[in-house]
């Protein structure tokens, strides 16, 4: 289900839907039902077919979407704010042109890193409430963890988190997480250059580094190489961070956490505060 949306999104973004078609009504159905599913990776992609298909037909979408919760429909409407609205009311925002290049917010070995302006997407988890800790604090507590408290990425307690807010701090702001504009699709930092190699809908505009074993776009492959900037890289020794290119030692989970949670890295737009 989550690789045929994204596809759906990839499609749209290319060749477009008319708002009144039998298709368009179709694709907003599929992606509703996406947004039920019980698999966190399936609902994001469900919210990012949904923000495709606004992209182009404006707040019609709006008439589709009664049967979503209102956390849900809040969490759409933020998306759709940042395209023009959605109120229903005036023209539908203007499709955007299909982009020849991918853009990510990578840093280039050697060079300074670019801000695009990204979506933020989704992922999950929850936990019984007992000493009531501080809000971001995990609690003491040896009281086993249920699936809306707790994100299981970063590790953040929210007493308030439900399945929808997780949703949405994991769209937003889990600073473990990067949403891949090409696909929509939000994979954790550590697995970027996988998921562009192997993954991504546009993974065919990339290619592996020989040297440095990073993602980089396939006609800027030779620059990359002749500049000499990339490093070697051994992964059984480190992990490379793949937004600042340090190699983080020893290659641990806890050093990666520490990296990402608690040294921050510098060019990771979702910084915890």
């Amino acid at each position: 289900l989550q690789g045929k949306m994204n596809l759906l999104a990839e499609l749209i973004r290319h060749f477009g839907i008319e708002s009144k078609s039998p298709t368009s009504q179709a694709i907003i159905d599929y992606a509703l039902a996406g947004v039920k599913n019980n698999t966190a990776e399936v609902r994001n992609a469900a919210y990012s077919l949904l923000v495709e298909v606004y992209k182009l037909i404006g707040g019609k979408i709006n008439g589709y979407l009664e049967e979503l919760r209102p956390a849900q429909k809040d969490m759409l409407q933020a998306e759709f704010d940042k395209f023009g609205g959605g109120s229903g009311s005036g023209p539908a925002p203007e499709a955007e042109k299909p982009k020849v290049s991918v853009t990510t917010n990578i840093a280039p070995q050697g060079g300074s890193k670019t801000k695009p302006t990204i979506l933020k997407n989704v992922g999950a988890l929850e936990k019984e409430d007992p000493a009531e800790p501080e809000e971001g604090e995990l609690p003491s507590s040896p009281a086993p963890l249920e699936k809306s408290q707790v994100c299981d990425y970063c590790g953040k307690y929210d007493q308030t988190f439900t399945q929808d807010s997780l949703d949405m701090h994991c769209f937003r702001e889990c600073p473990m997480l990067f949403l891949c504009q090409a696909c929509g699709n939000v994979v954790e930092i550590m697995s970027i250059n996988s998921h562009l190699l192997k993954e991504c809908t546009s993974k065919d505009a990339y290619s592996e580094c020989q040297i440095c074993h990073e993602a980089i776009l396939s006609d800027e492959l030779d620059q990359h190489v002749e500049e000499g900037a990339c490093k070697p890289f051994d992964p059984a020794e480190a992990i490379r961070c793949p937004l600042c290119h340090m190699d983080i030692k020893p290659a641990t989970m806890d050093m990666w956490r520490d990296h990402i949670l608690v040294k921050q890295c510098p060019n990771n737009e979702r910084r915890p505060l």
